[in-house]
């Protein structure tokens, strides 16, 4: 046997070899339609992760012992709907591998995907962080001055530029390492068996998308799954609602449902038609009728009315009427405005507007000797605010945005004031203060309560509106509610307490992390709705009305506090507080742009309903019961007289919109 010794191996061959192995065991990676639908499916399992953690309440109420398969079935729905924002990847992808262009197709995954993950997780930080949908924040963006509420373009820009350095990251490092991973797999298998796992992979896909939207019926929490697709980008349901069919909905729910339902077709073509026009019936005043001031300040909250951040106007409110539990009845500035002035339900905000009704309250007043009056430096063009609130509804309409919001608001102020000394008629004025609203604004000498955010909206991002923003924003509105108490004082100090009746309220409320979001305008949560409401002036005795109170009873009862008696005008929705009509129940509502639907919410005993009315066809869809705080809760167990409750209030409050 030859025992002569192994000559030593060069180690530029040892290098060599090494990169043989590695050739062998990873080889070069061509670009295949199943590394795409691979990358897909981790990514989407990566926005899983990123979504449990931010909308945990709806994992916590689809897993808290609810029958059925929805602990499962939920992060399967996120995940279906991540999938189908994708497939326009994969399709465009598919199409280019067929075409033959290898590169062509692999940029173009790339790009859509980063795109719609960009899309994906800008969606999801807004709807954390100020509780509203990517859609959303661009249909007010797009107003003519939708400046004014977006704030600086620099700061959305920074954001955007923060989430798609995520979102092409994520895809780039994703793609390659699944571009990888299939190569290697794709190598070890015959043709055969890779066509075979091919399609199975493709149809795994498939199952993953279309399970969740095929097995609505086998959800045990209806609240759960209509909660879901709200939060979710895209709702990629066969059908708008699960509860079209009341055999999808959970036992507490179906037989309601269905109550509810019969009712609503009832009033489905009234609701639908031409709105009702304005009654133009002049009202029996005394020779000599007072002014009359309506005073909304934008997002006031009903806590900041008190002795604290507004003893001034606390002591002034005391001469007058007090409604401690009075409700906008809405979360929008143009509904809020649009309940005072027509009171009518913002249900049918669209249906009025299309048929070019004026406000009611002009209308009455101004049939009664009185000239209109509107003053503000509130953005003129405001989702639709300015069909009822123009030139050609009022007799002065004053807008002047020049300056900072204090100065709008001062300026409006003493607008009103100079027109009421030159007029030789009463005046029914309307003055919308704007420095109230995110991100709460006042002159330096009010910075009492310290620290204050220096934010100016640019908070998008979650981090910057967590639990820790919460005290200096709070404190940013502490000290603008002082400003507005002197504000408002001064202005009513310059008036005839004899020959002015002064109403002050809020459009709607405003949340400062008091439900785990930033404003307004994105649920039915108590804070958002609850406002203020003082009513002060001849003929006004001091009473404070401890009963539930909303926009829409303002009108009848201002009327009745001007006249002397209950006034029967045709078409108002709400009650005559003066004539000790009490409201047994209330429909918050908000009527979206698209005017496809109506966001409600049916507040009756103790209980607070979500019910969306659909405006195309009669039917409506629940989205389950809520807390005071807009937060989804497990349905309650309901007694007998307890749903009687419920659609008798439903039938009540539609029965109102069919004036």
């Amino acid at each position: 046997m030859d025992h002569t010794p192994l000559a030593p191996v060069p180690i530029s061959r040892r290098v060599i070899r090494v990169a043989d192995a590695r050739r062998a065991l990873v080889g070069p990676a061509p670009w295949r339609l199943s590394a795409a639908v691979a990358a897909s499916v981790v990514l989407s399992l990566l926005l899983l992760v990123v979504q449990r953690r931010s909308l945990a309440e709806l994992f916590v109420l689809s897993t808290n012992g609810a029958p059925g398969p929805d602990a499962w079935l939920y992060p399967a729905a996120l995940v279906s709907t991540s999938l189908v924002l994708l497939a326009p990847s994969l399709l465009v992808a598919a199409l280019l591998l067929v075409a033959k262009r290898s590169r062509a197709s692999r940029s173009a995954f790339l790009g859509l995907t980063s795109l719609s993950l960009l899309l994906a997780l800008l969606d999801l930080d807004l709807l954390c962080s100020i509780g509203r949908h990517l859609a959303e924040i661009t249909a007010l963006a797009l107003q003519p001055e939708g400046h004014v509420a977006g704030g600086s373009i620099g700061g959305w820009l920074a954001v955007v530029l923060w989430w798609a350095t995520a979102a092409i990251l994520s895809t780039l490092l994703v793609t390659r390492a699944c571009q990888v991973a299939v190569a290697f797999v794709c190598r070890r298998l015959t043709p055969l068996l890779r066509a075979v796992v091919g399609f199975a992979g493709i149809a795994l896909v498939a199952s993953a998308i279309a399970a969740p939207i095929l097995l609505l019926g086998a959800w045990g929490n209806h609240a759960v799954v209509e909660r879901l697709y709200a939060s979710a980008l895209l709702d990629v349901r066969l059908h708008r609602s699960a509860s079209d069919d009341p055999a999808l909905l959970d036992p507490h729910l179906g037989g309601l449902f269905e109550r509810l339902r019969s009712s609503y077709k009832a009033a489905f073509p009234a609701l639908t038609g031409s709105g009702k026009p304005a009654d133009a019936r002049p009202l029996a005043l005394p020779a000599r009728p007072p002014n009359v001031v309506l005073i909304v300040a934008e997002s006031f909250r009903h806590d900041a009315f008190g002795p604290e951040l507004m003893p001034r106007l606390s002591r002034w409110a005391e001469r007058g009427l007090v409604s401690t539990r009075h409700d906008a009845g809405t979360i929008y500035s143009q509904s809020g405005a649009f309940a005072l002035l027509y009171g009518r339900s913002p249900a049918v905000f669209h249906q009025t507007l299309d048929a070019q009704v004026p406000p009611q309250f002009c209308v009455t007043l101004r049939n009664s000797g009185y000239e209109c009056d509107y003053f503000t430096g509130h953005p003129q063009v405001w989702m639709r605010r300015e069909d009822f609130l123009n030139e050609r509804t009022m007799d002065h309409f004053v807008h002047n945005d020049r300056g900072s919001w204090p100065e709008w608001d001062q300026r409006a102020l003493d607008n009103l004031i100079e027109r009421i000394d030159a007029s030789d008629r009463p005046v029914f004025a309307t003055v919308l203060l704007m420095s109230s609203h995110f991100d709460y604004r006042y002159p330096p000498q009010y910075e009492i309560d310290r620290p204050v955010s220096n934010t100016a909206w640019l908070v998008t991002m979650v981090s910057a509106l967590g639990p820790e923003a919460e005290l200096p924003h709070r404190n940013r509105y502490r000290n603008c509610m002082r400003f507005i108490d002197d504000l408002v004082a001064n202005a009513i100090g310059r008036l005839d307490p004899e020959r002015n009746v002064i109403i002050l309220t809020g459009d709607h409320g405003e949340s400062i992390n008091d439900d785990g979001h930033y404003t307004h305008g994105y649920s039915f949560a108590e804070i958002l709705t609850r406002t203020p409401f003082a009513m002060v002036g001849p003929g006004i005795a001091p009473a404070r009305l401890e009963v539930p109170t909303s926009h829409i009873d303002v009108l009848p009862s201002v009327l009745h506090a001007l006249s002397g008696q209950r006034t029967e005008l045709a078409h108002l929705h709400g009650v005559d507080w003066l004539a000790g009509e009490r409201n047994g129940s209330e429909l918050a509502a908000h009527s979206p742009p698209s005017k496809q639907s109506v966001e409600t919410q049916l507040r009756v005993a103790g209980h607070r309903l979500r019910i969306d009315l659909d405006l195309t066809r009669p039917t409506i869809s629940l989205k389950g019961f809520e807390d005071e705080l807009g937060h989804p809760m497990r349905t309650p167990e309901l007694s007998e007289q307890e749903l009687d409750r419920i659609a008798e209030a439903f039938e009540e409050q539609l029965s109102r919109l069919r004036r």
